[in-house]
């Protein structure tokens, strides 16, 4: 029989007697099952593959030279030593050669492309960011931040002046918001919302209607911005509400949809339209619909996601 789970045993009744006749079936089985043990076996000058896997049993390999190769076995100094590495990579530095790097906020890792040279790709690893913040692309696409998912522009009181600006809108923003609080006009103009680019604030186009009501409806089109009607303005109302504007994706036009009431009134006010800009929209503005009167109480922001 031949070679089995490592051990070779020689068939029964292979030994030979001096003064005998040694029969065919003595002589032939063993070196057939010889010649059978040594073609199963692993040749040391390697001219022959392994054809199953092969167990250690718990032993080592020793003396392995380094690998060097895809599908070759490599030793144990080949391979980078992690030991507190808690926030990092492992980057080819070479041929052949790994080191470990770390990441650190804020900073560019050059990471090598396979052939030792460095710095191709660069990979930016954003800042630590806070609560409640998300990871996205900066304002010029250079590299990764953290911000807010709903960013808002400064608020700003609306005690003075015939407008209010917010300026500083992304170019990625696909929805503004424009939010009242207990906004109040020192006559009887109406609250008129503007859009605007960087070559300024755009005053005509605008498509839709303002509608008000209570017992009865009153509807006024759109024109020179998103009126907030009133079809009996008064200097004592105190306007509150919001604008949502979102932005039709491949162009410069935002929808509008708005809805207010006042608060000494049981009333309510809606916006609806749309305007097309000449550019991309980084602006918005809370002025009148006559020009000369002023704001004088409350409270206006702008949000952007």
């Amino acid at each position: 029989m031949p070679r089995s789970g490592g051990i070779f045993s020689l068939v029964p009744g292979y030994f030979a007697v001096d003064g005998t006749t040694i029969e065919v079936s003595q002589h032939n089985p063993p070196l057939e099952d010889i010649a059978q043990a040594l073609t199963d076996s692993l040749p040391r000058d390697g001219s022959a593959p392994m054809t199953g896997n092969l167990a250690m049993g718990s032993n080592k390999i020793t003396s392995l030279s380094a690998g060097t190769n895809p599908g070759d076995a490599v030793r144990l100094d080949q391979v980078p030593n992690l030991t507190g590495l808690s926030n990092g990579i492992i980057a080819k530095t070479g041929p052949g050669a790994t080191a470990a790097r770390t990441l650190t906020g804020g900073t560019l890792i050059a990471v090598t492309n396979g052939d030792g040279v460095a710095g191709n790709p660069n990979i930016a690893i954003a800042a630590t960011g806070s609560a409640g913040q998300v990871i996205a692309m900066n304002d010029g696409a250079s590299a990764p931040a953290y911000r807010h998912a709903i960013m808002q522009i400064a608020s700003q009181a609306s005690t003075s002046g015939t407008s209010r600006d917010f300026t500083g809108i992304p170019a990625w923003a696909r929805r503004v918001t424009i939010i009242y609080v207990g906004v109040s006009l020192s006559g009887t103009a109406e609250a008129l919302i503007q859009l605007g680019t960087s070559g300024g604030f755009e005053t005509t186009n605008y498509i839709g209607a303002s509608i008000t009501g209570s017992g009865s409806v009153a509807i006024q089109a759109l024109s020179s911005g998103f009126r907030v009607y009133d079809n009996a303005p008064s200097a004592a109302n105190l306007i509150h509400g919001k604008l949502t504007l979102e932005k039709l994706e491949g162009a410069n036009t935002w929808v509008a949809d708005g809805h207010f009431t006042y608060g000494d009134t049981p009333e309510w006010r809606t916006v609806v339209g749309s305007k097309s800009l000449s550019g991309t929209m980084d602006r918005i503005r809370s002025t009148t619909t006559n020009g000369t009167d002023t704001h004088d109480a409350g409270t206006i922001g702008v949000i952007y996601e």
